[in-house]
């Protein structure tokens, strides 16, 4: 039982260490601070879809982040529910070891399981409205420093010559 508590106090910052030594100078920490996600319209053009985003993160925390080219930050969110998993798994082990040694589940064991659960559903859902953001303000930068994008006017014209001349203009630009 020492075995399986020692173990799990060493796994637990060996998890965190690995969250936080990962380099978080990615580019969209830059590109938050100029665009805001709720400003988006979706456009056909655009390089990264939401939804897409958002379901991939959805099945499996930090998908949606490495879709859109945050790598680091998708390993954060998977290494995160990783740890969480880690820990239900290590609560579960203690708590079954202390049952079948006396007979009454461990009220640690059970804690370790319930903070896991806690730990992991945070991670998903975080994980899932983050790649949704994620996407709509990396399209919103490549579209300003691309000029990624269409737009489409319509205007009426007049030509003035010995006939006059009436029409309409359209102009599309990519």
């Amino acid at each position: 039982m020492k075995n399986r508590i020692s173990c799990f106090k060493n796994a637990v910052p060996f998890v965190f260490l690995i969250l936080f030594s990962l380099n978080g100078h990615a580019q969209y920490t830059v590109e938050k601070e100029i665009y805001n996600h709720r400003d988006y319209i979706y456009n056909v053009n655009d390089r990264y879809h939401p939804a897409i985003a958002g379901v991939a993160s959805c099945f499996i925390p930090g998908l949606g982040q490495i879709y859109c080219n945050e790598n680091n930050r998708g390993l954060r969110f998977l290494l995160g529910y990783g740890g969480g998993i880690l820990i239900m798994m290590s609560g579960a082990i203690i708590s079954t070891s202390s049952e079948l040694d006396d007979g009454n589940p461990s009220a640690l064991g059970t804690g370790l399981i319930v903070g896991g659960f806690m730990l992991t559903s945070g991670v998903q859902i975080w994980s899932t409205v983050d790649a949704v953001r994620v996407a709509k303000v990396k399209n919103m930068a490549l579209r300003s420093n691309n000029g990624v994008g269409m737009s489409i006017s319509l205007s009426p014209s007049v030509i003035l010559t010995q006939k006059q001349t009436l029409g309409l203009t359209l102009a599309v630009r990519f």
